[in-house]
């Protein structure tokens, strides 16, 4: 219950909306009712009684209530849009907001295919809130209102109609645990489709390299087919539930009019009244076959819900800001101290009482075999991760006292993973940050040779270097990377693999260019790469989770 409260503040948020429609669809239900009682004195008055000079009027009214309802049928469909946006456009704000809070070490166990789907449950969540309950409220009200008036009519017929819609809803209950299992199968599946399709079309360079069309198309045609499989058991699950709804009704129907003929044989019931009663029960069973449907909509949207509500339970770093960390925030880092840090992944240690301490105006060089721990130790800085013992100590302050907002404005992170947006190269470098003075970028750009490229290009630094930077070779989007961190106004700049992808001698170029351009701050270089060793005043290499040796060149 708890979780449905949960959605259901954004109906309170678009409640304006909800009544006018309400409103409307109140008076689309008395039009429509209008409409059917006129067949009736069509039937009893104009052509039994021979009454035709009503019939003008009679047709003027059945147009009139065509034409308002096809007006405020137009106008609800405007509103429900509008709901259905609002409360899509809130929660999808609020989902991406939350999973780039998460932190590493929980979001890490969601592939990436799953989190947008999860993202897109949204949407069945928004048409759930916008439309169903509204249509929920619609049909209980029509139900209630041809309740009333089939007893007017007749209570006979009435609690017959009454008998074969508990029924129906019985056959509904019976159905929906079924309709949610499959629901979740599904989208479960559907999760795994798309992270399959991700990492291919992510990869497709690869497996070209290694042959493997046969291989990748095995491994989706089994998802596709279970992907079939799963929508035909829905099917057959919907299909069984509407028919046995519908045979009911129909059932209902025969008796209803058997029992209709009986009463007019013995003068008790007119034609006419048989008529608007069948069509008043045929309206009933409509809008019960409704309610019922609402059951089975209410499971795929619950299934979405608790998708979505995993995610948005799911710990997320802290961005809020210390008292203590005023002082760090405004002034400039100059030491970092870690002391017997500790931290490992599952049951492995990837640091292990690591004792160590960055200072300004210096130059670190940490090697080591892969898989040691180097790449870690940026990320504990970062608060990527969080050390599970020991501590980092930022100018006197506890790491664990700073927020992760703070954090990573006092530090750069260039990764090892060149990550290129779809965008000019203006736009890759300065990720949205347009005060940046532009001899500066260009300052930069020279730095890190992007200039010795760029000038070749027809619309130089607007160029579109499209998805992935797939225009650009991996050593030019290594450049790119290295830029857009130095372009960063930081205290300490750490940079992970950055010549892997440059010839010697550039790479060196580039590493000395950077010492002089941030000869002040801590520069942190994570390598495998021994040519630039004498451009640093420290060297620590790790291994086997532990700092082995520590020395100046």
């Amino acid at each position: 219950m708890e979780l449905i409260q949960n959605y259901f503040k954004y109906v309170k948020t678009n409640k304006k909306y909800y009544v006018i429609i309400l409103y409307l669809i109140a008076i689309s239900s008395i039009v429509g009712l209008i409409y059917t009682l006129m067949l009736k004195v069509i039937i009893d008055d104009v052509l039994v009684n021979s009454k035709f000079y009503i019939l003008p009027i009679i047709i003027t009214i059945m147009v009139l209530s065509f034409i308002i309802n096809t007006m405020i049928n137009y106008c609800n469909g405007v509103f429900i849009l509008n709901i259905m946006q609002n409360i899509s456009i809130q929660l999808k704000q609020k989902i991406v907001n939350h999973i780039q809070k998460i932190s590493m070490i929980k979001i890490t166990d969601y592939e990436s295919g799953d989190l947008i789907n999860r993202t897109n449950d949204i949407d069945t969540i928004a048409q759930f809130l916008s439309t169903a309950i509204l249509t929920l409220i619609t049909n209980l009200s029509n139900v209630l209102l041809y309740s009333i008036i089939m007893f007017y009519i007749s209570k006979r017929l009435a609690i017959f109609a009454m008998l074969f819609g508990g029924i129906q809803l019985f056959i509904s209950h019976k159905f929906s645990n079924n309709v949610k299992k499959i629901s979740r199968k599904q989208k479960e599946k559907e999760s795994q489709n798309l992270d399959f399709l991700a990492h291919l079309y992510k990869n497709i360079k690869f497996y070209k390299a290694f042959n493997k069309l046969n291989y990748n198309n095995n491994k989706f045609l089994n998802i596709i087919n279970n992907l079939r499989d799963l929508a035909f058991n829905n099917f057959k699950i919907k299909y069984f539930f509407t028919s046995s709804i519908s045979f009911i009704s129909y059932f209902a129907s025969i008796i209803i009019i058997g029992i209709g003929i009986y009463e007019i044989s013995k003068g008790r019931m007119t034609i006419g009244v048989l008529f608007v009663f069948d069509s008043i029960n045929e309206k009933f069973y409509q809008y019960s076959y409704s309610i019922m449907n609402f059951n089975i909509e209410f499971q795929n949207a619950y299934v979405s819900m608790e998708r979505v509500n995993e995610i948005l339970s799911l710990e997320t770093e802290n961005y809020v800001s210390f008292q203590q960390e005023k002082e760090v925030i405004h002034s400039k880092i100059e030491t970092i101290s870690i002391r017997e840090a500790s931290f490992k992944y599952t049951d492995k240690d990837v640091i292990h009482n690591v004792n160590f301490e960055f200072k300004k105006n210096q130059a670190y060089m940490i090697m080591g075999p892969s898989g040691q721990g180097k790449t870690t130790l940026a990320n504990l800085l970062l608060k990527l991760y969080e050390l599970q013992g020991g501590y980092i100590d930022i100018e006197g302050l506890n790491i664990k006292d700073i927020s992760v907002n703070e954090i990573r404005k006092k530090i750069t992170y260039v990764m090892q993973e060149n990550i290129i947006l779809n965008d000019s190269i203006r736009e890759n470098l300065l990720i949205g940050d347009n005060n940046i003075a532009e001899e500066i970028l260009k300052k930069v750009c020279k730095i890190c040779h992007i200039e010795d490229f760029v000038q070749y290009l027809e619309k130089g630094y607007e160029t579109m270097i499209g998805e992935k930077g797939i225009q650009l070779s991996e050593g030019q989007k290594q450049r790119i990377s290295m830029a857009r961190g130095l372009l960063r106004e930081s205290d300490i700049y750490i940079f992970d693999e950055i010549t892997s992808h440059l010839d010697n001698e550039l790479g060196i170029d580039i590493v000395k260019n950077i010492q002089e351009y941030r000869r002040d701050k801590i520069k942190i270089y994570i390598t495998h790469d021994p040519s630039i060793k004498e451009y640093m005043d420290e060297i620590i290499i790790i291994n086997d989770a532990t700092i082995q040796k520590c020395g100046s060149f």
